[in-house]
C-alpha cells in the first residue's frame, strides 16, 4: 500500500484540516511511488521477456500463423474472385445467346429502322 513513503503521521494532526492536508501530500507521495514501482516491475518484465527463448519461438509461431492465415484469406478471395467472374462471363454468353433468337433479330431490325430514320432526319 506504499505507506512506508507517507512523509507525515497523520495521527499526530493537531485537527482535521491539518490531518487531511498531511493524507494529501501522502497521498500523492503514495501515488509517485507507486508510479515508480509500476514502471521497474515493466522494466524487469521487458528484459526477461527479450532475453527469454520461449517468447522468441511464440511470436515467430503467430507471425507464421498470421502470414498462413493472410495466404488462405488471398486464396478464398482469388478463388470467390474468380468463380464470380466465370458467372458473369456464362451471363454474358447466355444474354448474347438469347440476342440471336428470333426475338433477338427482331430487336436489331428495329434498332436499323431506327437508325435510319434518325440519319434521314439529320
Amino acid at each position: 500500500s506504499m505507506a512506508h513513503v507517507d512523509l507525515y503521521d497523520t495521527r499526530e494532526a493537531p485537527n482535521r484540516q491539518v490531518r487531511r492536508a498531511m493524507e494529501k501530500e501522502n497521498d500523492k507521495a503514495r501515488a509517485a511511488a507507486r508510479k515508480k514501482a509500476n514502471e521497474c516491475v515493466r522494466a524487469l518484465a521487458a528484459y526477461v521477456k527479450k532475453r527469454d527463448p520461449r517468447v522468441a519461438e511464440n511470436q515467430a509461431r503467430i507471425g507464421r500463423e498470421r502470414s498462413e492465415a493472410a495466404a488462405r484469406a488471398e486464396s478464398e478471395r482469388r478463388q470467390r474472385q474468380a468463380e464470380h467472374d466465370l458467372a458473369r462471363t456464362q451471363e454474358r454468353k447466355e444474354r448474347a445467346a438469347a440476342w440471336d433468337t428470333e426475338e433477338g433479330a427482331e430487336l436489331d431490325r428495329l434498332l436499323e429502322g431506327y437508325s435510319d430514320e434518325e440519319e434521314d432526319k439529320g
